[in-house]
């Protein structure tokens, strides 16, 4: 379930691509900085504070900013900030830098490797801080991962900005803090301290995102575009049985074409089996595979089957 902060109501929740069953959960997407933005040179438990691009408008927790702070240890504020803090604590704190957004707050080291980078994606209406393999101080432990802030284009209940959070790798998160809080510095959400992790928070792996929004939970099924379909089809399809666990039936009420083609994806719209139709067999079998031959995950899943004139879709579950 999605996290709400501490204020009643609550302002902004925090929902992770595993909250599928609520429309606001986020897909991961990563936006790549390096070699695209522009570093910082930031040494160790250093901070700078840049402006955003002009017209971008920063609004978080009812409060406008025109620039952000970026700390080497894994955080950004709105606003302007002097802090440099490494040392990370539970949200929300007064020892933490007022309008933080936590994405790995620990005491990192960015003076090796790729670096901090940032970069202003205007076609996706967003801006993009990157901590491109960056090691823990003390370490050569790297961890990649990203702070996206849309445009207030991109719908929220209240005008403040979406906010998602990336992580490409998941090397280390045993001493961190991922979160928010507010310019108070008493309202704000923690998703993982240290070890501490909220019970609505999935574990931090590759691939996983975190968004912020100021919108209350509401259930239902987000399809993604490219796996809607545009109109209705004179062909259906139903699975037996659903949920499974270890194979599904997928029934046609129809012969296909010779070498047509049924794609499954999950529920990120990515790609995970492309299954042959025997046009003379009304029913097709998954074994909870991908193209590679793994068992995928626990999940929700799309099957998708026909041409650019008759086509079907159809939804199942997926329990190991």
């Amino acid at each position: 379930d999605p996290i709400p902060d501490n204020n009643q109501p609550p302002l902004y929740w925090a929902y992770d691509n595993v909250d599928t069953f609520y429309l606001n959960h986020p897909y991961y997407e990563w936006i790549e900085c390096y070699g695209v933005g522009t570093q910082l040179t930031l040494g160790d438990d250093q901070t700078v504070t840049i402006d955003l691009p002009a017209g971008f408008v920063f609004k978080y927790y009812g409060q406008y900013y025109t620039q952000i702070s970026i700390c080497s240890n894994g955080w950004i504020a709105a606003g302007y900030t002097t802090s440099q803090g490494y040392y990370n604590y539970g949200l929300p704190s007064t020892s933490a830098p007022a309008n933080m957004i936590a994405v790995n707050w620990d005491d990192l080291d960015p003076r090796t490797g790729p670096g901090v980078w940032y970069y202003y994606e205007p076609m996706k209406h967003c801006f993009v801080v990157e901590w491109d393999s960056v090691p823990y101080f003390g370490s050569t432990t790297p961890e990649k991962f990203e702070v996206v802030i849309f445009d207030t284009t991109v719908h929220s209940t209240t005008g403040d900005n979406v906010i998602i959070m990336q992580y490409a790798t998941a090397n280390n998160y045993s001493s961190s803090t991922i979160g928010i809080q507010d310019y108070t510095q008493t309202i704000g959400i923690q998703c993982l301290y240290d070890t501490i992790r909220h019970r609505g928070m999935a574990p931090v792996a590759p691939g996983r995102a975190i968004k912020f929004i100021t919108a209350d939970p509401t259930v239902g099924i987000n399809l993604r575009p490219e796996i809607i379909l545009a109109q209705e089809s004179e062909i259906s399809v139903t699975a037996h049985p659903n949920p499974f666990a270890n194979k599904v039936n997928f029934v046609l009420n129809k012969t296909l074409p010779a070498n047509s083609k049924a794609k499954i994806y999950n529920n990120a719209g990515r790609l995970v089996r492309t299954l042959l139709i025997n046009p003379t067999n009304m029913v097709l079998t998954w074994d909870g595979k991908d193209n590679q031959g793994n068992e995928v995950r626990s999940g929700i899943y799309f099957l998708r089957f026909g041409d650019s004139k008759i086509q079907a879709i159809t939804k199942v579950l997926l329990i190991r």
